[in-house]
């Protein structure tokens, strides 16, 4: 079991999430392998609008993702901004 500390507080708590094995990553490395030469043989107006709805995708969470930023990583919600580029 994999556990998080909150940068601020110092407090640790435990998460839901097992580490990956080494197998466990060689298979996603593989997936990963397969998904590019997939998307490559796809074409640009596919990938254009893949990357589309995953903006979009990532906008519609934006509350949730900047909560677990801030806990994750200590820094205020007016600077993560600043951090995205």
């Amino acid at each position: 079991m994999l556990t998080t500390t909150d940068p601020r507080s110092g407090v640790s708590a435990a998460t839901d999430l097992e580490p990956t094995t080494d197998e466990g990553v060689d298979q996603i490395a593989r997936w990963a392998a397969s998904a590019a030469h997939e998307l490559q043989s796809r074409g640009r107006e596919f990938r254009a609008r893949l990357l589309d709805a995953m903006a979009a995708g990532v906008l519609e969470a934006r509350a949730a993702l900047v909560a677990v930023a801030v806990s994750e990583t200590g820094l205020g919600v007016a600077r993560l901004p600043g951090e995205g580029g």
